[in-house]
């Protein structure tokens, strides 16, 4: 008897990633695509989720009926009617098993252990939290969302950089590690290159991000405050989410998402502390997959399909190698 295969894809503003795997959590195939969030790209979002999701079926050499399970994980799957568009667009595929779509924060939080359960703070262009308390309480950020992540905080570096640039705001460091960063000789090029729509239109804020946490590294205070600021934003949602689902201390709490890419980063460190202030008996770790992983996953809990801590290992393994 052949293994069950199952699909799960993660659909955000950067890009769309969609996998395929067996039941012992090896990787098959993956595709990627660009902007998989309905409000952000519309109908071109749509046609992305398809695009990927073809992809993706193809290089495994396996039709859609073939699929036993499979979880869309999207960015703007937050209203009642949002769901309702999103899973009459996938419906339409012809998948064969079970298929359910998520809001993108549920596949980050079901990636980072075996369970599912806790909270995870998930920060990449945007920022949202999601919390699965023990009982099956749960809650996602979604249209309650107050967070930007790399997008707020690249907004407010150029904010500092341009400020201080007119006369009205304090030297920063982000200046001149922006103009490293970005290969620009000055100021002006800078912010014409974040705000001119000619050309190539303007680039997305979230850029300037790297640039903000390397002036925060070297000790400046404009770039540290901008830090602070956005890494309180997000454990305010942090203790919405553990509210609404009643978490008891101490749970889990997972860091999931493209800003933790470079781990030790001093995005990364003021959360944390943070966070240990707020939660101070919990434990903070890493997710165990990338959100991709978590809608894997979903999938298998849709088909009733067991997750062993095997499963785990293999999808962490093969995800990594197929990247």
């Amino acid at each position: 008897m052949t293994s069950p295969l199952f699909f799960g894809l993660d659909g955000g503003n950067t890009k769309t990633v969609g996998v395929v795997s067996d039941a012992h959590g090896n990787v098959l195939a993956q595709a990627t695509g660009g902007c998989g969030d309905y409000y952000n790209a519309g109908d071109r979002a749509l046609s992305t989720l398809h695009e990927v999701t073809a992809a993706a079926l193809a290089r495994a050499g396996i039709s859609f009926a073939e699929v036993a399970g499979a979880a869309f994980c999207l960015a703007g799957a937050d209203w009642p009617e949002d769901f309702k568009t999103l899973e009459d667009h996938v419906a339409k595929f012809g998948l064969g098993g079970p298929t359910r779509v998520f809001n993108d924060a549920h596949g980050a939080l079901r990636g980072c252990s075996l369970k599912g359960e806790g909270l995870a703070l998930v920060c990449g262009t945007f920022g949202t939290v999601a919390a699965r308390s023990p009982s099956g309480n749960t809650w996602f950020a979604g249209p309650w969302c107050t967070v930007g992540a790399s997008t707020e905080m690249g907004r407010r570096g150029l904010y500092a950089v341009i400020h201080n640039h007119i006369g009205v705001g304090p030297p920063t460091a982000i200046t001149e590690q922006l103009k490293r960063d970005m290969n620009l000789p000055d100021v002006e090029s800078v912010v014409h290159r974040f705000t001119s729509c000619q050309e190539n239109g303007t680039r997305p804020h979230g850029e300037i991000a790297p640039s903000v946490l390397t002036a925060a590294a070297h000790n400046d205070t404009v770039a540290i405050a901008i830090v602070e600021l956005g890494a309180q934003e997000q454990i305010r949602l942090a203790r919405a989410a553990a509210l609404a689902t009643k978490l008891e201390s101490p749970f889990p709490l997972f860091l999931s998402g493209g800003m933790f890419r470079e781990r030790g980063n001093a995005w990364e460190k003021c959360l944390c502390r943070l966070a240990q202030e707020e939660f101070p008996h919990s434990t903070i770790a890493p997710s165990r997959l990338p959100p991709v992983g978590g809608a894997v996953l979903l999938g298998f809990e849709l088909a009733d399909q067991p997750v062993s801590m095997a499963v785990l290992e293999n999808l962490a393994r093969t995800l990594s190698s197929s990247r």
